[in-house]
Formats: structure tokens, C-alpha cells, sequence
């Protein structure tokens, strides 16, 4: 098995002559996001890790599937039996943190010759407002898209020859291969745990609440029941240390909370308060700190220009450094400041609503007082927003 965007770390290590439990601890230490695979001819495990964590065991003998625990027993005991192969596979973080809370997975299409019926069951999927998954099997390689709220997230692609594609940029080439006369494709769509895909934000196992979410999620039930939800058991939060890893698998994931209130128009506020007081300013805008997709801006670079490109790629690097941050426990980024001879950003990562807001200014402007700004907008944004949602 392989999943778009993999990188072989090691393979043909044999169970003979290293044992399964140090192989597993090693992985555990160096902190893996991937997956290791094991052989023993007839029978074959997987074991899937994300951020040192072992979230997923399978474990397969002839037609029979097993998962969790009893998967973890059974390969133990065969490789104590027979000499297994291993090989171990490192992933992107977020190909690594998409498999970790998969499930109900479906076939959507046995065979497809075009890239419409995708492009249309991507477009259904975003009026559903579906987080998920769709995986693309081809005999010319594999794609993986996921979905967040409807909205693309992200995507990888892996031709035959290994050269991996990720992104808008994967997403095109699935469109390009299917569009060919000699390729066909099957599909299949997952479901995604809304819980697992906030724990993304602040390390494995140590999902930190928003307290925003909370507040709108409170607002909304107790306008629905006309009760306050804290005084229903059945509505307070287990802790996410208390789940066991096995049980990430088979989770069956809650059901999406209803949308949240359009931030445009406030955003758009925002951003004209920061431009009035900002006579230097090049860029501000909102983004989402999990798709990477500009909401709101105002950007006085014109298109395809050097200083366009920052303000297109800041997104990404604030995730990839957020991805960094949360290797460390509960850690998570709070504000960027970098500065060069023509310009300096400032961008404050809003953890409440999952976005983040950016300022590009030339240097006749005191970095000290666009901070303040930035600092003091961010701010309101989130009041005004839980002031909304009352």
C-alpha cells in the first residue's frame, strides 16, 4: 500500500533479526508521521503513526480485516512465528493527520473517463459543506483531496514514477490525468472527524478548545432547546487523553455544527480601520489558517508581481510553521514579525476562529505601532465576533 506523497526511510528490515517491539519504539521516538508495513508472504500489517503516536493498527489474513488491539496482537504473535519484512514510510503532516481520522469510507465511482463527474461531486460536496476526503486510483497514480467545511484543504498527488504533487497544483494534475483517453479512475470518499481536525491545530492527543467555538456551539444549542447545554451531562467534553489510540480508527465522527456567521463584512471592517491608519500599507488580509485561503484582503500589488507572491505564499508558511509548533506538545504560534530592507509583515494567528491576519508595510511606517495595530484589531475582531454570536 502507498499513499500519495511518502517517502521510503527504510526498507527490507527483517523481524528476525530486529525485534517488532524496538522497531515500533523507534518510530515512537523519532516522532513519525507515516506508516510502517510489515510482510510475511500471506499475511501483512500496517501501522499508521502521526507525530510519534501510534493512531491506527490493520492487520490482513487472506480476505479478513483486523483493527486496533486485536490487529497489534496478531501481528506480535506471527512475528514471533515467521520472518516479516518491514518497511517504514515518513508522510507529509497533513497526508499523515488526514488518515488519522478517516472513516466510512465509500466507493463513489467504480470507473470514470473524465474529470467532470470529480469536478461535480467536489462541487456537491462543497454546497454540503463535507469534510472528507476522495481518494483517485488510477493505473497511472493515486490522488488524495480533502475537504474542510466544503472549502479544498489540501490535496497530494503521486504519479507511477514517485514524483509526488501537492496542493492546487495536485489537484490539477488528477483533473489533467483524467482527462486523458487512456485513463480511468476510481473514487472513494471518507468522512472526517471534526474533533481530530481540531486537535491538528495543537499536537496529537492535546487538542486545546476554542474558546469562540465553544461559545457559538453553546449559543446555538441553547437557542435550539431553550436550555443551557452545560446542565446536560451528555454535552460536557471528554478529555481527549481518556480515548485510547486504537479507537481513533473506528470512531464514528459527531456531526458537523451548524456554519458559523459570515465573517466577511467584519473582516472587511477591519481590514479598512488597519488602511486608514496604515498610510504605508502594502497588504492586510485574513486567511484560514487551515486551508490556506485568503477571505478578506486589501493589496495594492498588482497580480503576478514579487510582491503579490508574498502575500500569496504567507499563508502556507504560517501553516508549516504552525505544523512545527505543534510537534512540541501544546504549543502553537502566536505572532510572526519579519522585517527586510524595503518592508516588514506582522501576522497574529487568531486561534479562535482558525485564521489569521496579516500586515505588509514599507518601513516609513514604525514597526512598533503597525504591531500595536495588528495586536489591538485582532483583538476586537474576536470580541465583535463573540458579541455576534450572543
Amino acid at each position: 500500500m502507498r499513499f500519495p506523497g511518502s517517502k521510503l526511510l527504510s526498507q527490507d528490515l527483517s523481524t528476525e533479526t530486529t525485534s517488532f517491539d524496538s522497531i515500533i519504539r523507534h518510530c515512537e521516538d523519532v516522532n513519525l508521521s507515516g506508516y510502517m508495513e510489515i510482510a510475511f508472504g500471506d499475511t501483512e500489517g500496517l501501522l499508521l503513526f502521526y507525530l510519534g503516536e501510534q493512531i491506527n493498527v490493520i492487520y490482513r489474513q487472506g480476505n479478513k480485516i483486523f483493527l486496533g488491539a486485536e490487529a497489534t496482537l496478531k501481528l506480535r504473535n506471527t512475528a514471533q512465528l515467521k520472518e516479516g519484512k518491514i518497511a517504514i514510510y515518513e508522510l507529509p503532516l497533513d497526508m499523515a493527520h488526514m488518515l488519522r481520522g478517516l472513516s466510512n469510507r465509500k466507493e463513489m465511482f467504480g470507473q470514470i473517463f473524465a474529470s467532470d463527474p470529480l469536478r461535480e461531486l467536489l462541487g456537491k460536496l462543497k454546497d454540503d459543506g463535507h469534510t472528507g476526503s476522495l481518494e483517485v486510483l488510477t493505473n497511472k497514480g493515486t490522488g488524495m483531496i480533502l475537504q474542510v467545511r466544503g472549502r479544498f484543504s489540501t490535496a497530494y498527488f503521486e504519479t507511477e514514477a514517485g514524483v509526488t504533487f501537492e496542493k492546487k497544483e495536485a489537484l490539477n494534475k488528477i483533473y489533467e490525468l483524467l482527462d486523458r483517453d487512456d485513463i480511468s479512475a476510481q473514487v472513494f470518499q471518507s468522512d472526517f472527524s471534526p474533533d481530530i481536525w481540531k486537535s491538528r491545530q495543537h499536537g496529537a492527543g492535546k487538542g486545546r478548545a476554542s474558546r469562540l467555538q465553544e461559545l457559538l456551539e453553546s449559543t446555538r444549542r441553547r437557542e435550539v432547546s431553550g436550555k443551557d447545554p452545560d446542565d446536560d451531562p451528555g454535552n460536557r467534553t471528554v478529555p481527549v487523553e481518556s480515548l485510547r489510540p486504537e479507537s481513533v480508527a473506528v470512531v464514528v465522527p459527531p456531526v458537523e455544527p451548524e456554519k458559523s456567521l459570515d465573517r466577511t463584512p467584519l473582516q472587511e471592517q477591519i481590514l479598512a480601520e488597519i488602511r486608514d491608519q496604515t498610510p504605508s500599507l502594502l497588504a492586510a488580509f485574513f486567511f484560514d489558517l487551515r486551508t490556506e485561503e485568503i477571505n478578506a484582503e486589501i493589496v495594492t500589488a498588482p497580480e503576478e508581481t514579487a510582491d503579490r507572491l508574498i502575500v500569496d505564499k504567507l499563508p502556507a508558511f504560517i501553516k508549516y510553521l504552525e505544523n512545527l509548533a505543534a510537534m512540541r506538545s501544546d504549543d502553537h504560534m502566536e505572532l510572526l514579525s519579519m522585517s527586510t530592507e524595503n518592508f516588514y509583515l506582522i501576522v497574529k494567528c487568531i486561534h479562535e476562529t482558525e485564521e489569521g491576519i496579516a500586515l505588509i508595510a514599507d518601513r516609513s511606517q514604525p514597526v512598533t505601532l503597525a504591531s500595536s495595530l495588528l495586536l489591538n484589531s485582532s483583538h476586537r475582531y474576536v470580541a465583535m465576533l463573540a458579541g455576534a454570536a450572543l
